[in-house]
């Protein structure tokens, strides 16, 4: 048997409550030339019994929990296909999605495509509007300058809505197991230096923004701590390969490592850690590019007891 042309990569860790919607929305899709493989990446609730009774209709695999980037990176590397498409496993796509992207990853002979979000209420999710972008056709745009979704937009496309050729990631490297949050935005980031790509502005990914078990939503302190940790390595590197490629795009990287080690400070002086709140406290001052983040932060350097009550009433501590 030849293998598929794409490979639908869905990653999974205790989701009983919505992985069949997912999987479904795969399984519904009107183009037929594709894997599902699905990375179970240690669940302990009754996700795997719902896993199991997909029988060969998805490519299973098992491992022990390891992370997001860990299971996303083990798809990848038992994926056949010559595409990679994503879906996490608490959203859903439109039967039409693969279809349309393929059709126009051909028409275009592009190597990456993305296609427009919406919430779970079909509110469509801001990407493409703060980026330059020429119509080919209605609803069909070529993104000459895909930075743009990491230094001009608000928001970038999500993983989820993407389709790029698997040869890509010989050049962008695999998912860094070591983040807690934002590994899609650091690889995304790395993808966007590599050419242009096209954008199917139609609504076909559906992105359920508050379900439980979500990193992304998670309120505990350790969490958010984790979480921030990342988001500064993140911001940093993006910073410095900004000021060696586009140094006119830099500060905003920088102004978001500021955000981000205000954050974090703001969670050390919650925490009860006044010499970690200074130390992050002066490198926020550092970095501030606007007069709030640098105030906020001075007043954090200068007396981080005073504001520990209030911060710890802010980041859900007990």
């Amino acid at each position: 048997m030849s293998d598929p042309l794409v490979s639908v990569i869905v990653p999974v860790y205790n989701r009983e409550h919505c992985i069949k919607r997912a999987i479904d929305s795969v399984l519904a899709q009107s183009f037929r030339d594709f894997e599902v493989v699905v990375v179970d990446d240690g669940s302990k609730d009754g996700t795997a019994g719902i896993l199991k009774s997909y029988g060969e209709s998805i490519r299973l695999i098992r491992q022990e929990n390891a992370g997001v980037s860990a299971a996303r990176n083990t798809a990848i590397r038992a994926a056949r296909g010559r595409w990679i498409a994503f879906l996490d496993s608490d959203d859903e796509w439109r039967p039409e999605k693969l279809e349309w992207q393929m059709k126009m990853a051909g028409k275009y002979e592009t190597r990456v495509c993305f296609s427009r979000s919406v919430a779970e209420d079909g509110k469509p999710l801001p990407d493409l509007e703060n980026v330059t972008s020429i119509q080919k056709e209605p609803g069909i745009y070529l993104v000459t300058d895909p930075l743009e979704f990491l230094t001009r937009s608000k928001t970038h496309p999500y993983l989820q809505s993407i389709l790029v050729e698997k040869k890509m990631f010989e050049t962008t490297g695999l998912f860094d197991q070591a983040l807690h949050a934002g590994e899609d935005t650091l690889w995304l980031f790395r993808l966007s230096f590599l050419g242009s790509g096209i954008y199917v502005d139609r609504p076909m990914t559906v992105i359920h923004r508050y379900t439980d078990n979500s990193l992304t939503y998670d309120l505990r302190p350790e969490q958010a701590e984790k979480r921030f940790d990342s988001l500064m390595r993140l911001q940093a590197e993006m910073h410095r390969r900004l000021l060696e490629a586009r140094p006119d795009q830099a500060g905003v990287a920088r102004g978001r490592l500021a955000y981000c080690t205000a954050c974090r400070a703001e969670l050390a002086c919650a925490a009860g850690q006044p010499a970690l709140t200074r130390k992050l406290s002066r490198d926020g001052m550092a970095l501030a590019g606007d007069f709030r983040t640098f105030v906020h932060c001075a007043a954090l350097w200068l007396a981080p007891g005073l504001w520990r009550g209030r911060f710890r009433k802010k980041w859900h501590y007990q």
